[in-house]
């Protein structure tokens, strides 16, 4: 994709991408949360955090992406 992409066009690309990053963390999160044996508020805790964490992630850079791509405007 790197080679791809313009050089103007990078801050999007890294923006995008990272959004995969907060996926993947949502993803693991909730995985951890419906196969775990051990239904600790320690282990629900961490559960809860890394998918909210996870979600502000994805959230935050797909504004970004937005907001660098001029597809958002405020």
């Amino acid at each position: 994709m790197a080679f791809k992409v313009q050089m103007i066009s990078m801050p999007q690309m890294v923006a995008a991408l990272h959004s995969f990053v907060g996926l993947a963390a949502v993803l693991v999160g909730y995985s951890s949360y419906l196969k775990a044996d051990d239904t600790s508020t320690e282990n629900n805790l961490e559960c809860y955090i890394g998918i909210f964490i996870g979600c502000v992630t994805v959230t935050g850079s797909v504004v970004a992406w937005g907001k660098l791509s001029e597809k958002i405007t405020s």
